[in-house]
């Protein structure tokens, strides 16, 4: 797994760190070995309602077991290199420490504990970006997206964080807009040994509660978004905020 930093333009001549994550074989490997734990009891169904055949339901798992590791991949490297954090922080991935042999459903995606006891659990969503022209333009044009709720599903729990992840990439079960039909399709890059997404934005609950807003423009579930993802921090300012949020007063 590559992770390289690029700056995108942002609104009002900005600019915006975002990560371009490179996956290779042994990356698609481990997602597709987590997702074939995860499909005999994970929800067929969409966000939106709509059942989805097995192999379906697989590629979108493996989309977001890629997108959990290369957030945790990212979040090892900032650990390494930050000097203040409590020695002994670990990075948690659910499905890694999980006891329940993938019965229930995941109260976290990643979380970061320190030996105090500090706990930020975060949510990774991965999505696909096959309606527009570049990649640097998704920030400006698609949403962050948080907590949802459907018709056969509650509202989840909160989070501390969430990061937004996009393939610039369409899955073979859509159907190519008009106009872009040169994005690549998901599923032949899995099976080609190379896949490419980008961690676009992060936001904490607080920012999220105070500046987002519903929208059903993912699969026609009802989302606490912020949009456009531009509007929440960039990757950098993520895991400044992260990070510094586990430091904790020593008694005097």
């Amino acid at each position: 797994m590559l992770l390289t930093e690029q700056s995108w333009p942002a609104a009002e001549g900005l600019s915006r760190g975002i990560i371009q994550v490179d996956c290779g074989p042994s990356d698609i490997e481990r997602a597709r070995y987590y997702a074939d734990l995860k499909l005999a009891t994970v929800n067929p169904h969409g966000p939106g309602g709509l059942l989805r055949n097995k192999q379906v339901v697989r590629n979108r798992l493996t989309a977001g077991k890629l997108a959990d590791a290369a957030v945790g991949a990212w979040l090892q490297q900032a650990c390494a290199m930050h000097p203040a954090l409590p020695s002994g922080t670990v990075l948690l991935e659910y499905d890694r420490v999980r006891t329940d042999e993938f019965q229930y459903p995941d109260p976290y995606d990643l979380a970061l504990l320190t030996p105090e006891g500090v706990l930020r659990n975060m949510e990774v969503r991965a999505s696909f970006s096959y309606r527009v022209g570049r990649p640097s333009t998704i920030a400006r044009k698609l949403s962050l997206y948080g907590w949802y709720s459907t018709q056969n599903k509650a509202m989840e729990p909160e989070k501390d964080g969430y990061w937004q992840a996009f393939f610039y990439a369409r899955p073979e079960d859509l159907p190519a807009p008009e106009g872009f039909a040169q994005i690549p399709v998901f599923e032949d890059c899995l099976n080609q040994g190379k896949v490419t997404l980008y961690l676009v934005a992060g936001v904490s609950r607080a920012l999220l509660e105070r500046i987002g807003q519903t929208r059903k423009d993912q699969d026609q579930a009802e989302y606490w978004a912020i949009y456009p993802a531009e509007r929440a921090w960039d990757i950098p300012e993520m895991t400044r905020r992260l990070l510094q949020s586990l430091h904790v007063r020593q008694a005097a």
